[in-house]
């Protein structure tokens, strides 16, 4: 299957990763998967494979070190998988025998995203390495929040320190009269555009957008424009601005994929640092998606204050196949 083709497929593609065990299934997706595509990694072609047990998305690029090599559609972090699947022996077998029928199109194969703790990681590994050479490399690691019991269970869940610490942010800005604007629902492409522009101008008032390594330009400036575009027309998007005065000092936005919230960005104007507008962010985006039922917060790759905010992680590695 083309590229083109994929992207009118993505809706049974998306359904079954949202049922895969053991995979990263947000950022295995296609939203995540062919926004990274299109606007971080170098130009690639979409090689999709689609067999009876299960679906591999690969985009094959050429290294001048190794050749043609065939790697999952986001390979920058390393988050996605590219295999989705129903049964985890047969799409095994499906897989390597569409790997060995297209030998001579590929030096390597990466394949992202695995859990060894997955049963299909040593499935997937042995079924491979009858024709092949297999190898692990990396890890990549991200923090979950959960969202069962609300805001009250979820800061139950924190250490009393950090407990206090919100605790006192949120007094702070009930007396400062700090205001929260809750986004769950876009009625058309403009107002989504007219709702990137303020996450863009509180991302420039950010220190990193000040230091010019803002997402507010650049390929991530484009990649999560990417997303809102994919996500909004299904109220699959979901932001949330903190307010002083009128003014959008803080924001917070992320996607959905069946009962998880994947967290994209959390910034914040680095003139209102003192009433802590990012924790406030934070907290009330968990607090909305408590109350709509949502069951994890994946906060994203490995940075020390996601420790204070989650109760759990998830590593992936990756699995490299090269010919005997």
């Amino acid at each position: 299957m083309t590229l083109d083709q994929f992207r009118f497929a993505t809706a049974e593609f998306d359904q079954l990763a949202a049922g895969t065990n053991a995979i990263d299934r947000f950022c295995s997706s296609s939203v995540w998967a062919l926004s990274a595509h299109e606007t971080l990694m170098p130009p690639r072609e979409g090689v999709i494979y689609r067999g009876e047990h299960g679906w591999a998305a690969f985009a094959r690029g050429v290294d001048p070190n190794v050749g043609p090599y065939l790697q999952p559609l986001e390979a920058m972090w390393e988050f996605a998988s590219p295999l989705v699947y129903r049964d985890d022996e047969a799409f095994a077998a499906e897989l390597s025998a569409a790997l060995v029928r297209d030998r001579d199109e590929w030096s390597i194969v990466l394949i992202g995203g695995q859990s060894r703790e997955s049963p299909f990681f040593v499935t997937l590994a042995l079924t491979l390495n009858r024709a092949f050479r297999v190898g692990q490399y990396g890890r990549t690691l991200r923090h979950h929040a959960r969202l069962d019991g609300g805001i009250a269970g979820f800061l139950e869940r924190r250490s009393p320190k950090f407990r206090a610490t919100l605790r006192r942010a949120q007094r702070d800005a009930a007396r400062r009269g700090i205001e929260f604007e809750y986004v769950d629902h876009l009625s058309d492409h403009d107002e989504a555009d007219q709702l990137y522009r303020r996450v863009l101008d509180v991302e420039g008032r950010s220190w990193k957008g000040r230091e010019g390594r803002g997402v507010d330009r650049g390929g991530m400036c484009d990649f999560y424009r990417a997303m809102l575009y994919r996500l909004w027309p299904d109220d699959r998007f979901r932001c949330l601005f903190v307010r002083v005065d009128g003014r959008d000092v803080a924001y917070v936005h992320g996607g959905l994929l069946d009962d998880v919230y994947r967290g994209f960005q959390v910034s914040f104007d680095a003139d209102f640092a003192e009433l802590s507008p990012g924790n406030l962010a934070q907290l009330e985006m968990i607090a909305r998606l408590g109350d709509e039922g949502f069951r994890l917060y994946d906060l994203g790759s490995e940075m020390e204050y996601k420790r204070r905010w989650a109760e759990a992680s998830f590593t992936t590695v990756s699995l490299l196949i090269s010919k005997r």
